[in-house]
């Protein structure tokens, strides 16, 4: 019978690195701040505001999901620009996700301008 030394819960020693955050591996100093899960898991708080948008983006995408209570609070990504806008302020394309308003400009005036290359000069124009 072999007997293994149990391994203690993650504690900090003075030569240990600082801790960092498990999703992403941006250490404390690079962060805002770090929220201890398990023993020796971290999550920071960019990370957390990613996982928020992502669980917001699924409660508007899934039409069975509750909403929630003040839709003015809800904040996305773009999926186009990936800043973080109000729910408000976007566009759902089917198969594609949210939108910002700015982004969904930018592509019209992008597709008005390449009709506009595209088109032969009209008899008569300078």
């Amino acid at each position: 019978m072999v007997f293994r030394k149990r391994k203690r819960p993650f504690s900090r020693r003075a030569d240990d690195p600082a801790p960092h955050c498990s999703f992403c591996n941006k250490s404390q100093q690079h962060v805002a701040k770090l929220i201890a899960g398990p023993p020796g898991n971290f999550i920071c708080n960019e990370c957390v505001e990613i996982c928020n948008g992502i669980v917001a983006e699924d409660r508007i995408l899934d039409p069975g999901h509750p909403r929630p209570q003040s839709p003015e609070s809800l904040r996305v990504y773009c999926s186009v620009c990936l800043v973080s806008v109000p729910v408000s302020g976007t566009v759902l394309v089917p198969e594609r996700g949210l939108i910002c308003v700015p982004c969904c400009k930018a592509v019209s005036e992008a597709f008005r301008l390449r009709e506009a290359a595209s088109q032969p000069p009209r008899p008569g124009a300078v």
